[in-house]
């Protein structure tokens, strides 16, 4: 699905097992590395959000799925897209892990802005129940409201405020966000 404002498509092989036993057993279950996030005024979550692990999370994601690691790279290129603008170079800044329990909500927010700091943001719904909880692209013209089910990607560009309606699935949905810092000619 394509918009001005996202592209939305769905990944449906075997990876995803892979990577979502590789975060649970590895990153969100594990209290060192993980924290409650700020970000949820309601229900229960925890987020890898601020915790530097980028070499690491990166070196496990390519190793238990890299066609995921592929399509993450291959739509960087979005960017262009969504800002009008030649990409001469990115560099990831964030990637993070979060967990959602039923009754959870992630509050709007954005990353980066559209003048200072252009960033680029890709979510992977690895693990939840289908259309038990939807995000919320907040543009001037209208909210846009995305239903995620499993193996979704949503690509958008981050000075876009977004939120997280809340998650009505008993089993708790995992996701995997990129954050990409860009630099335009």
């Amino acid at each position: 699905m394509y918009d001005k404002f996202y592209k939305k498509f769905n990944y449906s092989g075997e990876e995803l097992e892979k990577l979502k036993d590789v975060l649970n057993q590895d990153f969100i279950l594990s209290e060192k590395i993980t924290n409650t996030a700020y970000e949820f005024p309601k229900g229960y979550g925890y987020t890898t959000l601020g915790i530097n692990h980028i070499p690491l999370l990166l070196s496990k994601i390519k190793a238990a799925a890299p066609c995921i690691n592929q399509l993450i790279e291959e739509n960087i290129f979005l960017a262009e897209y969504f800002y009008g603008k030649k990409i001469l170079s990115y560099k990831i800044s964030r990637i993070f892990c979060n967990k959602f329990f039923k009754g959870c909500v992630v509050s709007k927010h954005k990353h980066g802005s559209i003048e200072n700091n252009p960033l680029l943001v890709l979510a992977l719904y690895i693990y939840s129940e289908s259309d038990s909880g939807n995000l919320i692209l907040h543009t001037e013209e209208q909210d846009i409201v995305i239903p995620l089910s499993p193996g979704d990607l949503v690509v958008h560009p981050g000075y876009i405020p977004h939120s997280v309606s809340e998650y009505k699935g008993n089993i708790p949905r995992l996701g995997l966000i990129y954050e990409y810092s860009l630099k335009f000619d």
